[in-house]
């Protein structure tokens, strides 16, 4: 099986700020509470508050509760064009005192293989 090359994504380091990454989407993280990071609230001040605004009014994907950046959780917010990314996907780590590098992976692990808590109720379900 082979993927066409637009198909592929890829990353590339770069010196560009957060506001300037000519991207489809753009990840950033918040802790529990809706605590921005440095980038996230880089990307907050460009797109002049609606990234925050966005994360009090919205449900993440997958469709329960409200977001409150818990471990896992993640929303998509279309920049419109305020910022040079097309959207934004806010990635939710848990507890700002618990985050470490273990807790990002398993986030970005969780968000990966989709809701770990949906498929295990469901098992043997057809």
């Amino acid at each position: 099986m082979s993927l066409r090359k637009e198909a592929v994504p890829s990353i590339k380091p770069g010196s560009a700020g957060p506001a300037e990454v000519e991207t489809d989407l753009l990840v950033v993280a918040v802790t529990k509470g809706n605590e921005l990071s440095e980038l996230a609230s880089r990307v907050d001040v460009a797109m002049e508050g609606a990234l925050r605004e966005h994360l009090f009014s919205t449900t993440p994907l997958g469709g329960r509760g409200k977001f409150e950046g818990k471990a896992g959780q993640a929303a998509i917010l279309p920049t419109f064009g305020r910022i040079a990314a097309r959207a934004v996907m806010v990635v939710g780590l848990g507890e700002a005192e618990k985050v470490d590098a273990e807790a990002v992976r398993r986030g970005i692990h969780r968000l990966s293989i989709g809701d770990s808590g949906h498929r295990r109720r469901n098992r043997g379900r057809r």
